[in-house]
């Protein structure tokens, strides 16, 4: 076979027969790694969302991508075939945190890999990247000083004078934010450190000792201020 033959199948429809042995243990490893990656994303995620209903996208995503890239891999007719077809269709759908989009690539990437016939390196890839999710979700769980938002809103006529003191005897680390005071009402955005769930509680009944319908909210803080 000359180069212009060579060309010419490349830029043909036809397509290389696919060997279903192979093709099925690709499918099990894209099924099983993306799914891995779901349960990963659930227990080590730190998206505020439903991080359950979101994982079951993985399994479909990673599959669709390996079984495109299997069939389109030996024909270049169909990969500007798909080029096109994608330029002209628009994701209205917005990913509201940039940790959900790696995730999304994460299970693309599974796809490429095992579509593209390069298993053994993708499973190394799997393999460290899976480490290095699960080390940085256990050191973000186990970390005893998570920056947080809290938010108090009052109506009994508290000064700020008094929050910040009844929140200073069980938090170390405050900062204010934002103090919203007119007449009765009073409403503050603080910064706080959080050592632990029990310091969460104390904070939260010191707060209701002082006004029993106050509102409390615990936020994560992910960097909006700082």
């Amino acid at each position: 076979m000359n180069k212009l033959e060579t060309i010419k199948q490349y830029f043909t429809a036809d397509t290389i027969p696919v060997d279903l042995a192979g093709f099925s243990i690709d499918v099990f490893l894209t099924f099983l790694t993306s799914y891995l990656i779901g349960k990963i994303y659930e227990k080590y995620g730190r998206s505020i969302s439903n991080r359950a209903s979101f994982a079951q996208n993985f399994i479909l995503l990673a599959i669709t991508t390996m079984m495109v890239i299997t069939i389109i891999k030996s024909s270049i007719a169909l990969s500007l075939g798909l080029v096109g077809a994608l330029s002209i269709v628009r994701f209205r759908s917005a990913i509201k945190d940039p940790e959900e989009l790696v995730y999304l690539f994460l299970c693309m990437g599974l796809g490429l890999g095992f579509g593209s016939g390069n298993r053994n390196l993708t499973l190394i890839f799997f393999a460290l990247i899976a480490v290095v999710l699960i080390v940085r979700g256990k050191f973000k769980k186990y970390n005893n000083h998570a920056p947080m938002f809290l938010m108090v809103h009052s109506k009994a006529g508290l000064t700020i004078d008094q929050i910040t003191s009844t929140i200073g005897k069980n938090l170390k680390r405050i900062e204010l934010h934002r103090m919203e005071n007119s007449e009765n009402t009073l409403e503050a955005i603080f910064s706080v450190q959080v050592n632990s769930m029990s310091i969460l509680n104390k904070v939260n009944e010191s707060l209701r000792e002082l006004d029993k319908n106050i509102e409390i909210s615990f936020t994560e803080n992910k960097g909006i201020f700082n």
